[in-house]
């Protein structure tokens, strides 16, 4: 048989061989799927899943009327945690679907996943204390009694050990605050049927996760729910369900507390926002706030408050140039010290005010922007000097020496409305006896010479010397119309002469 020979023919035309091609291509993406698919569930058959492990898991199913909840753990994969296990104290359930959670793997089997955020007693059926211990799970206990040294803690039925030092973060200055209290503890030794626990290690492992995943998060969420547990003159200390943090007087409001039991009380519920960490030093220190939760309260001061309107208020603070003056809240006036009294002059607020006064002022000014708001004491009676008007010059009026100076005396001529008596014109009148003359209190005739109302102003001169000046120009034109006549001889002509002296000795 002769070798059979073929005969190729190429053509232009190679459809048929893109078509076959193209089959192939598709053949090829279904293997890649079919791979992907086993390699995918390779990897979810080598998910590490072991008891004590701890991981986050998302609620994925609350049941109304079952006492457990169903937890996605990733990896198609779930679990069950009791629902007792999320409640607060009050028994209210405060996580919905789809929170994540921390919790530890306490159980494995065939049906089932079981987890708990530390080891109960339901979560004890399936597994035992040694598990706790082995992989550090959080469990649950309650401080029965002092002993030697420390505590005798029940852990699950059974008793343990805790020393004084592990009880707490801080200095235990009361031990028997915490007996009859349950406490979440690490257990740290065991050995045959004796157990040492710490619950200083569990705090400190609790405070290192939150402070990891708010720093992680701070961006996202600073708002966080805790718990007043410490005052101290300077602020608030607040557990936020494993780090403690501090409200600073400062940040409790935009009032002015004098001590933080004046906004909070020990135990109350509050919800803060975090402001600053610092983990620089080995106890890390997180900055809460209660006011940056709040609205400023000047952000709407011109619709409470209006310019010219009265209302009562309380004195806060005093200073050397006025009293701060809380209207609301928040909100402080200034009632300077030039406004304070038509009727005398004020050298210090103190003289007539003291703080936590309720007073009565009125609005000045008010500025949103600046945040202050100008009060009048003074402004609420009618001016005095609004009567100086009805004084005219050469009038004469009896007035009261208020205060006697360098300059003069400061007399008081009507309520709230003083002249200046030059000092010159006192001693004209008084000589060196114009101290005791002219001392506080006494009364004289003055004689208004200049009243400025817009400048109030007042310069007075004595009545009697006004009288004496007149009585001495009449009596100078009669002796010069005498000099060239009769010579002054007689009881008369002496007391005439005496009396001429006397002028002389005056000019």
């Amino acid at each position: 048989m002769g070798k059979q020979k073929f005969e190729i023919n190429w053509e232009d035309d190679n459809s048929e061989f893109e078509e076959a091609f193209s089959q192939d291509s598709e053949s090829s993406k279904d293997f890649e799927h079919i791979l992907s698919s086993e390699t995918d569930q390779q990897e979810e058959n080598e998910f590490d899943l072991h008891e004590g492990m701890k991981l986050s898991a998302s609620i994925s199913y609350i049941h109304p009327n079952n006492e457990d909840v169903l937890l996605d753990l990733g990896h198609k994969v779930s679990g069950v945690i009791a629902k007792q296990e999320l409640e607060d104290e009050k028994g209210h359930l405060n996580k919905k679907v789809g929170d994540l959670i921390e919790a530890y793997v306490t159980s494995i089997s065939p049906s089932e996943v079981i987890l708990s955020t530390s080891m109960s007693t339901s979560a004890a059926k399936a597994n035992s204390l040694e598990t706790a211990y082995k992989s550090r799970i959080p469990v649950s206990g309650k401080v029965l009694s002092l002993n030697k040294g420390g505590f005798e803690v029940s852990i699950l039925g059974k008793n343990a050990f805790c020393p004084i030092s592990q009880i707490d973060l801080k200095f235990v200055e009361k031990p028997e605050d915490y007996l009859g209290k349950e406490f979440k503890f690490i257990i740290q030794k065991h050995r045959m049927k004796e157990f040492v626990v710490s619950r200083s290690e569990y705090l400190k492992e609790q405070r290192t996760s939150f402070l990891k995943n708010l720093k992680e998060n701070i961006e996202t969420k600073c708002e966080f729910d805790g718990e007043v547990v410490e005052f101290k003159p300077f602020g608030a200390f607040v557990d936020l369900g494993g780090l403690m943090g501090l409200i600073h007087i400062s940040e409790m409001g935009f009032g002015r507390p004098k001590h933080p039991s004046e906004v909070l009380e020990i135990g109350q519920k509050v919800r803060v926002k975090v402001i600053k960490i610092d983990d620089s030093m080995p106890n890390p220190k997180v900055s809460l706030s209660l006011k940056a939760l709040q609205t400023d309260p000047w952000a709407n001061v011109t619709q409470i408050f209006s310019v010219q309107q009265s209302l009562s208020a309380k004195v806060a603070r005093l200073t050397h140039f006025g009293a701060f003056v809380e209207l609301s809240e928040g909100i402080e006036g200034l009632v300077h010290i030039s406004e304070m009294s038509w009727l005398k002059r004020i050298q210090h607020p103190k003289e007539i005010l003291n703080v936590g006064d309720i007073i009565k002022v009125r609005i000045l000014e008010i500025d949103p922007e600046e945040k202050r708001i100008s009060l009048s004491i003074k402004s609420l009676e009618d001016d005095p000097w609004e009567s100086s008007s009805k004084m005219t010059q050469g009038e004469t009026i009896e007035g009261t020496v208020k205060e006697l100076r360098s300059i003069g005396a400061i007399v008081e001529l009507i309520e709230g409305v003083t002249g200046l008596l030059p000092i010159s014109v006192i001693r004209a009148v008084f000589g060196n006896s114009y101290r005791k003359k002219c001392m506080p209190g006494s009364k004289h005739k003055v004689m208004i010479e200049e009243c400025d109302q817009e400048k109030r102003r007042i310069r007075l001169t004595l009545a009697e010397l006004s009288k004496d000046v007149v009585n001495q120009k009449d009596f100078n034109e009669y002796v010069n119309q005498k000099k060239s006549q009769v010579p002054m001889k007689g009881a008369f002509g002496e007391l005439l002469q005496a009396t001429m002296k006397k002028s002389k000795s005056f000019n």
